[in-house]
């Protein structure tokens, strides 16, 4: 199938439209992005790569109302009708953030005073007073993280990295958005924890078929980590920010890592990449090509 039919089959939940970013000093202007344009897929899981400098996270907070763009608009789509959100108050902006986005960052910022449990709670709150509900949701949700009942009550400094980060991805489910927005999520954790926990995300955004999958945008550097969790990679350049380049991810789901990195379409699939990923470096020093 080609990306355009694969593109025309999906509906459009958040959309950037020459959206630049623009921050300044004393004595310059820095174009963070500029004239970018993007649309984002509802239950589709989005990649955003690009090398430092492109302006990956500032697109994420954009996109997601945390920060507002210098020029351009982002509208959302999910509801019955289009909501330019880039125009909203800051109260507006934050209940939309509250209805619609969960985040994951790489620093997980639990509150080192609190309990795990009570980590997930309290982005509960924001959504119900009722405790006893919201303990039971917390606790559903740790197990499904993989975080078993003896670890409940231990704060964070107990918990190992990985353990943390699954806390992360329980609080940032407790909201029960459609949108999630994570920003190198695994970028400070080990290998091995790494593999567990990108195999935990799918397993979790992949459900039972039952629920319609959540909306998620991920930024990485780590482009097998891109290829086993996306449906599009989107391939950004730096100074400024822009869109270079969008490609849909060939393999159906769900994907066997094992499997899938012996195969010679992978490893093809995978050089391509690497040549997108690179390919602006070559244009920024005069080059021709990148030979990887």
């Amino acid at each position: 199938m080609k990306e355009a039919e694969l593109k025309t089959n999906k509906d459009v939940i958040l959309t950037a439209k020459d959206l630049s970013k623009t921050f300044s000093n004393a004595s310059q202007q820095q174009h963070v992005l500029k004239n970018l344009n993007l649309d984002i897929y509802r239950g589709d899981f989005t990649v955003i790569m690009g090398n430092s400098g492109s302006g990956k996270s500032t697109l994420l907070y954009a996109l997601s109302g945390m920060d507002r763009p210098s020029l351009g608009t982002i509208t959302y789509r999910g509801g019955e009708q289009p909501e330019e959100i880039s125009k909203y108050s800051n109260d507006r902006l934050a209940k939309f953030r509250r209805n619609h986005c969960g985040f994951v960052f790489q620093q997980n910022y639990l509150n080192d005073s609190m309990s795990a449990l009570d980590n997930v709670m309290v982005s509960g709150l924001l959504l119900t007073k009722d405790r006893k509900a919201l303990a039971g949701r917390a606790k559903e949700l740790l197990l499904k993280v993989g975080i078993g009942e003896q670890d409940w009550n231990k704060f964070p400094a107990q918990l190992s990295g990985g353990m943390q980060q699954r806390v992360a991805i329980a609080r940032a489910l407790a909201m029960d958005t459609d949108i999630l927005l994570m920003d190198e999520p695994f970028g400070a954790i080990d290998a091995k924890n790494r593999t567990i926990l990108q195999e935990l995300l799918l397993k979790l955004w992949e459900g039972d078929g039952k629920a319609a999958k959540k909306t998620v945008l991920f930024v990485t550097h780590d482009i097998d980590e891109a290829i086993l969790l996306s449906d599009r990679i989107v391939m950004m350049s730096a100074s400024p920010g822009r869109v270079y380049k969008e490609i849909i991810v060939p393999f159906s789901r769900p994907r066997n890592r094992a499997e899938l990195v012996q195969t010679a379409e992978y490893s093809a699939f995978r050089n391509r990449l690497l040549s997108l990923f690179y390919g602006d470096i070559g244009d920024k020093i005069g080059g021709d090509e990148v030979v990887l």
